[in-house]
């Protein structure tokens, strides 16, 4: 709880548990690795804040760091056991792998095993804690130390959520305007008035100034009325008129009739926030140039780019015969999304390599594919088994020279399975059924046709 008038600490502090692992602190982010990870991993650490093109004043930019992060762990011959915290303006982007653990206000977060946590949460009340397994949490509350920059060793680290972000703090009233804590609501018996007639006033609607009662609960001890006044609507008042013009004076000596209200607060230090969130978008964008191909399309009467052949909008559904069929260049949207057997998506708005191990090889550099890794238990799933290329507005499906092959069921072949050629590209449809190894998936679209 803060003091009226103190400006609450929006800088978050950083408490450290003894042990074998590593700490490291920057402004942009918080991480947690094991004393096992190889010397070569940290330095690419140090520097993934350079690996990102998004200025520090972009929304959702530690969510961009994660993305950064995650493209190094999968990319590592060996599994690296790591736990990363970036804030950003919706909260704080965490991305776990290996054998470590969080905790938030007392709940347990982790990757599931074999599998990676990549999630972004809101600023949790007592902080988040990053742990190797079977270290013992920190406790809340304890901020005499704290971490500012820097690489240091430690098997924990808690992330202290700043007074400023917590949700659940409020600012009390002011004590001229707070009821006392012994005052029972006296509304029966209005003690400021000098006449003994507050009884049969709230009959004459017009007249009476407060007919709730609501001036007698939020006056202190001190007999003296509050510094408000309010005019009826059926006219002047009936009674008591004379208490009325005197009280502006204390509150506005500006507005001396009509404004103030019994509920009135000092009003000095309401910033202009309410202005600058409505002049940002409702959902936030991070505008990324050349982050999507250009694609030549139709557009509908909404100006969503579709497919030259679509029926429908892919995105919001109305026909597309209602303008002039004009092909022109534009951003191609999400071509679909692959629902796993898991129960797991993934958006086609860029190529995808799916395997075993995915980015053993070849990941990692500008324009490369974005690695999906998927556990089989059968063994069949080879370490780089198939890629979704984007070509245009289709979706192609490439085995990578899988040992095992791959399979793929279209619905416009009457869902009979056929096995793929290695490095021979094949043309999705919606609906297509694919297997690789023990594992399957289902390409799925907007597009009418695709």
């Amino acid at each position: 709880m803060t003091i009226p008038g103190d400006i609450p600490s929006v800088t978050p502090t950083v408490t450290l548990i003894p042990g074998a692992g590593m700490v490291i602190r920057k402004p942009a982010f918080l991480c947690l690795i094991s004393d096992t990870v190889p010397a070569a991993f940290i330095t690419d650490l140090l520097d993934v804040e350079s690996a990102v093109s998004v200025p520090d004043s972009a929304p959702r930019r530690g969510r961009h760091l994660v993305r950064a992060l995650a493209q190094l762990v999968l990319t590592a011959d060996e599994q690296i056991d790591i736990a990363f915290a970036a804030p950003d303006n919706v909260g704080i982007a965490i991305f776990m792998s290996g054998r470590v653990y969080g905790e938030t206000d007392g709940k347990r977060i982790g990757p599931p095993p074999g599998d990676t946590y990549d999630k972004a949460i809101p600023w949790p009340f007592e902080g988040l804690g990053l742990y190797l397994e079977g270290t013992v949490p920190a406790e809340v509350g304890e901020e005499r130390f704290d971490l500012v920059d820097g690489v240091v060793p430690a098997a924990g680290a808690l992330l202290h959520t700043p007074l400023g972000l917590r949700g659940t703090e409020f600012h009390p009233l002011p004590a001229s305007t707070q009821t006392p804590a012994t005052e029972p609501e006296p509304e029966p018996e209005p003690e400021p008035e000098p006449e003994p007639e507050p009884k049969p006033e709230p009959e004459p609607v017009a007249g009476d100034p407060d007919p709730m009662g609501t001036t007698e609960r939020m006056r202190p001890e001190v007999a003296e009325p509050l510094p408000f006044t309010s005019t009826p609507l059926g006219g002047t008042p009936v009674g008591q008129p004379d208490p009325v013009e005197p009280l502006p004076t204390d509150p506005m000596p500006a507005a001396p009739v009509v404004r103030p209200s019994p509920f009135a607060e000092p009003l000095e230090p309401r910033a202009p926030l309410p202005k600058e969130e409505h002049q940002r978008p409702a959902t936030e964008v991070v505008k990324i140039e050349a982050s999507r191909a250009k694609v030549h399309g139709i557009r509908c009467s909404r100006g969503h780019l579709n497919h030259p052949q679509s029926w429908l909008c892919g995105v919001c559904g109305i026909r597309m015969d209602q303008l002039t069929t004009f092909l022109v260049e534009g951003e191609r949207p999400p071509l679909g999304w692959l629902l796993l057997d898991n129960g797991f998506t993934f958006l086609l708005d860029e190529d995808l390599v799916i395997g075993r191990e995915p980015g053993s090889s070849g990941g990692g550099r500008a324009g490369s594919p974005k690695p999906i890794r998927v556990q089989d238990e059968t063994g069949q799933l080879s370490r780089r088994h198939v890629e979704i290329r984007l070509v245009e507005w289709t979706v192609q499906l490439v085995d990578l020279g899988s040992a095992n092959g791959t399979f793929v069921a279209d619905p416009s072949s009457g869902n009979r399975e056929v096995r793929l050629l290695p490095h021979r590209p094949h043309v999705l449809v919606p609906g297509s059924h694919v297997r690789i190894g023990g594992r399957h998936f289902i390409f799925e679209s907007h597009h009418a046709r695709i």
